[in-house]
């Protein structure tokens, strides 16, 4: 029987790679969703959302993983696609609203979200080590 030489710390670490992905993937549900729920169609709302929604999920992905910014910002910007997808799907099926034009959103996300995600990333890493969820005193 072969045994590997991961503690189990590496391998909670490996098997969180999938949460920057997940983030990814929830955040533009959440962003329409959200603005859904507010009823406002206001591009600028619209922004202020998407950044903080952005950011937020990449501090955190950030903060429990740890490890490459790149990697996390990578994984974040993987998801989005799927994300809008399913947001467009269930549009489609549910409320009947026809968003043809989605793979623009996709484009628009990545634009919007590439500051936001950035400053997330890198507030989960600040100098001092008091990061988002970060146990140092």
């Amino acid at each position: 029987m072969a045994t590997d030489n991961y503690t189990p710390y590496q391998r909670f670490r490996a098997a969180g790679l999938l949460l920057p992905f997940f983030l990814g993937i929830a955040a533009p549900i959440v962003i329409y969703r959200t603005l859904q729920l507010f009823g406002t169609k206001e591009t600028a709302i619209t922004l202020i959302v998407a950044a903080l929604v952005l950011g937020a999920a990449a501090a955190y992905a950030s903060s429990r993983i740890g490890g490459r910014s790149w990697a996390i910002a990578g994984l974040m910007y993987a998801g989005i696609p799927i994300g809008t997808f399913i947001d467009v799907m269930v549009d489609s099926f549910l409320f009947s609203n026809d968003r043809n034009l989605f793979p623009l959103e996709i484009v628009m996300w990545w634009i919007v979200g590439a500051f936001p995600v950035a400053l997330g990333v890198n507030f989960a890493h600040s100098p001092s080590g008091k990061g988002i969820g970060s146990t140092k005193q």
